[in-house]
């Protein structure tokens, strides 16, 4: 039977004992966003000591995690924790909002984060990432099925940190992720048609599927660039 996060945590308290502090469920693994088909688990560990978090054993959980197609689980420290949160304040804010505790006491919900350096990384995702994009795309452009593959896949980054930027514009409750690039575009003024695409091919759509994906990611990319140029002119920051 594959892990579950649960069972996954039964196995590390098993290897760690004590050193294992808390262990959370984050990202759509925590929500009623989750398809059991598309999505994966995102887990945080929190441990007394990274360095004792290793060994043989961890190394055989771990690899069996990553081949059941979950991201390695991110392992540190509260005290780590803490000290992060001015550096990566837009991660820890969406740990923040969208977790679940399985194990021990919940050590993000009182996490102080915010201030002008959410802006500053957030754009600074949004760059790195439309440039990462582009770098792939020059590698697959005219093969249809790998074009395809790439807007699929890329979107759920984008779709997260224009989830981000709702947020740093104020936006109560943040949308569902299928509807995040839709209530951006209401506030920044851009289409997020390609964005639209790239749900359709997520949940399977033949007709998205037997469109040339070739104009969808120019869309695309221009679409990603109109957002980025709306956060450089944004002096929005968040308080927390």
């Amino acid at each position: 039977m594959p892990y579950t996060p649960e069972s996954f945590t039964r196995e590390l308290r098993k290897a760690w004992g004590g050193n294992l502090v808390a262990a959370v469920i984050y990202g759509s693994g925590a929500t009623d966003e989750f398809d059991p088909k598309r999505s994966d688990y995102n887990l945080l560990l929190v441990v007394r000591d990274p360095i004792k978090a290793g060994g043989p054993a961890t190394s055989v959980l771990f690899k069996r995690w990553s081949s059941e197609g979950n991201p390695t689980p991110l392992v540190m420290t509260a005290d780590f924790m803490r000290r992060s949160a001015d550096v990566f304040p837009v991660e820890w804010l969406d740990i923040r909002e969208r977790h679940r505790v399985i194990h021990g006491k919940d050590p993000v919900a009182s996490m102080k984060v915010g201030g002008a350096n959410y802006r500053l990384e957030l754009e600074r995702e949004l760059k790195t990432n439309l440039l990462r994009l582009q770098g792939k795309y020059r590698m697959v452009a005219g093969q249809k099925a790998e074009v395809r593959e790439l807007i699929t896949m890329s979107s759920s980054t984008f779709l997260a940190l224009f989830r981000s930027f709702l947020r740093l514009l104020g936006v109560k409750p943040l949308p569902a992720r299928g509807r995040t690039a839709d209530a951006l575009a209401r506030r920044l003024g851009f289409d997020p048609s390609a964005f639209g695409y790239a749900v359709r091919l997520r949940l399977g759509d033949r007709d998205a599927a037997k469109a040339d994906p070739e104009p969808w990611m120019g869309k695309y990319m221009r679409s990603i660039m109109e957002v980025i140029s709306k956060i450089e002119n944004t002096n929005r920051r968040i308080t927390s």
